[in-house]
């Protein structure tokens, strides 16, 4: 071996790190065994650049789809199945990637978690060595979905050019659509009700004299061949923007998107009814700062306010220009 101090394996939950770091730099696969129930194995791999931990397997798989530099694999054995996770060292080193293992086997033989919530618990805990995949979250998805149903109707109106020209939102806009006519506000939602989150006092405040009109866009889960996921509506967007594909893709990816992430989001959204547009005006339900400072106490003590808003039955609107048919007509 070279090293005769390596001849004989410790307990593998016992390692110091400079234990470990010799065992790493002998380059080849060493076993460690973690003593306890279930039996746990770690297997060092400096040539794959890997550490491994093994066990038999029972209870339901880990969900490692939004975490990067860890897999999760069943393998058959005359002995039953057992769960393989590997890690790649690359990112954290084997010593980050060594506490995560002896910190899985410690919750499921000392504290009897069950494997799957172990793995999850502890992957939380050392988040820094696996970077959390950049997937939207499901609320995120479906705001930017709302967002690019509206953005596909004007490409189709007025061209990519015009149609990206007024999708400020990304940009830190003040609004979501931005047209001489009307400020637009995207709010999305997959429930029944018209049911909105509004996010601060500055988000509902009309521009100057501009009107500002909320877009109340209602999706729900679709089938296939009946809605699209968001990587194909992106795709599809795509298509349309020809010249202007640069400025598409700055604007997705300010909005949070990341190509390396689509398959997170395989969900089919579909419209669940036509999209209505709401005059934010003196009798719309907002929360603003100028209608709270003169009767909430020490108003500038408020750091942050987020609510949510039912315009089911409130009276909506047409659009103006190259949004019109966008909405549902008004019934009077």
């Amino acid at each position: 071996m070279g090293d005769s101090s390596l001849d004989k394996l410790p307990d593998g939950r016992h390692l110091t790190l400079d234990t470990l770091l010799r065992y790493w730099k002998a380059g080849r696969g060493v076993p460690l065994v973690v003593d306890g129930t279930p039996p746990f194995r770690i297997v060092l791999d400096p040539e794959g650049n890997r550490l491994t931990l093994t066990t038999p397997f029972t209870g339901t798989e880990p969900d490692l789809s939004r975490w990067q530099h860890i897999n999760f694999l069943l393998t058959a054995s005359d002995s039953g199945p057992s769960a393989q996770l590997e890690v790649d060292v690359t990112q954290g080193g084997v010593a980050a990637a060594y506490s995560l293992a002896i910190g899985i086997a410690d919750l499921v033989q000392l504290k009897k978690q069950p494997l799957a919530a172990a793995i999850s618990t502890t992957i939380k805990d050392q988040r820094e060595l696996f970077d959390r995949r950049g997937g939207l979250s499901e609320q995120e998805e479906i705001g930017l979905v709302g967002e690019l149903l509206l953005l596909e109707h004007l490409m189709n109106k007025v061209g990519p050019g015009q149609a990206l020209a007024a999708w400020v939102g990304p940009r830190k806009g003040e609004h979501d659509f931005v047209f001489t006519q009307a400020h637009l506000e995207v709010k999305t939602t997959k429930s029944q009700d018209r049911i909105h989150v509004i996010h601060g006092l500055g988000q509902l405040v009309p521009h100057e004299d501009v009107a500002l009109m909320l877009i109340s866009t209602q999706i729900s889960f679709g089938a296939a061949g009946h809605g699209a996921t968001l990587p194909q509506q992106i795709a599809r967007l795509r298509q349309k923007a020809g010249g202007n594909l640069q400025q598409l893709n700055e604007l997705l990816t300010r909005s949070k998107w990341r190509d390396d992430a689509s398959d997170l989001h395989g969900t089919v959204w579909s419209p669940r009814s036509t999209p209505r547009a709401y005059l934010v005006g003196s009798q719309f339900p907002a929360l603003t700062s100028s209608a709270l400072a003169n009767v909430v106490p020490q108003f500038g003590r408020i750091t942050h306010v987020e609510y949510r808003i039912n315009v089911t039955d409130l009276k909506h609107s047409a659009l103006p220009g190259p949004l019109e048919g966008y909405v549902e007509a008004p019934k009077d």
